[in-house]
């Protein structure tokens, strides 16, 4: 059995009208069908350490100079633009699940920050972004005294 037959007999009865609702939808809303919220949020992970909080955010395929990192209070906002890449004249695509277009995630940070130390750095499609916390944010030792 080749592998198109294959998918074809996995999809059953409902398989042709699932693909022409998706393709109706995406030609409506794109990525409508791969997820159009995962194309407007990339996932990130926020953790901290003692001096700072750290962000990184999964950007495949964007390039540096369509990124934009901004810090308005505590919130951090990161834009950027994926391309679209479209397939070659004459040929079909079955699958596309990789989104493309404009995003934009605003991520409100959980410390007082010192945003004039704040560090980005951008490497094989994560973008890493170090940002200090503000001195009265950073956790101080209390001596505890006796009578």
């Amino acid at each position: 059995m080749s592998y198109g037959r294959f998918l074809e007999s996995r999809r059953g009865p409902f398989g042709d009208l699932q693909r022409d609702i998706n393709e109706l939808f995406d030609s409506l809303l794109p990525g409508f069908g791969q997820g159009l919220f995962s194309r407007a949020v990339p996932p990130v992970n926020v953790s901290e350490d003692a001096d700072a909080l750290l962000v990184e955010c999964e950007l495949p395929g964007v390039d540096q100079d369509r990124l934009e990192v901004s810090i308005t209070g505590d919130v951090l906002t990161v834009k950027g633009e994926r391309p679209a890449l479209e397939p070659g004249e004459g040929t079909t695509v079955h699958i596309r699940e990789r989104t493309y277009g404009a995003f934009s995630r605003a991520i409100t940070l959980p410390a007082a920050i010192d945003s004039d130390r704040v560090e980005a750095r951008y490497d094989s499609g994560i973008l890493m972004i170090r940002v200090p916390k503000a001195p009265e944010a950073k956790s101080k030792q209390v001596a505890v005294h006796t009578e």
